[in-house]
């Protein structure tokens, strides 16, 4: 999900020792951008468990952030959206993660959630009412 930051997996894995389909165990390290041969990591990875089970694996490690914020925005409409995500990627300083999704993937995200309590139900409501009635998304 912090891929924006981070890299893929392919990007954070350093070393994996895999089990192949004929038993033997292979250690594939992470090969030069400019070598001639495969970077059998990718094979592996990319193979998602049918060329052999990764049994251990160096992760690249990052420091924690000083400061970790959470937040939402809603746009008036998916091109807003877009717009906005065009500009925050032309001004720099681009988050861990960011997502733009259309209010048929929200939908699903909140449908995938467990029920909410009673108390949590009636927050829902209330904030439903404030976006949609109040302020007219």
């Amino acid at each position: 999900m912090k891929k924006h930051r981070y890299g893929n997996i392919e990007d954070l894995i350093l070393v994996v020792r895999v089990v192949t389909v004929n038993g033997t165990l292979e250690r594939a390290e992470v090969i030069p951008r400019g070598s001639i041969s495969s970077d059998v990591r990718s094979l592996i990875f990319g193979s998602e468990g049918t060329l052999g089970i990764i049994t251990s694996a160096v992760v690249k490690l990052f420091a924690l952030p000083e400061v970790q914020h959470y937040g939402s925005v809603l746009f008036p409409s998916f091109e807003a959206g877009v717009a906005f995500m065009y500009s925050l990627t032309q001004a720099g300083g681009q988050p861990a993660s960011v997502r733009l999704v259309d209010h048929i993937q929200f939908l699903l995200s909140m449908a995938l959630k467990p029920a909410p309590t009673r108390l949590g139900s009636l927050i829902n409501r209330i904030q439903n009412v404030y976006v949609t009635i109040i302020k007219g998304f």
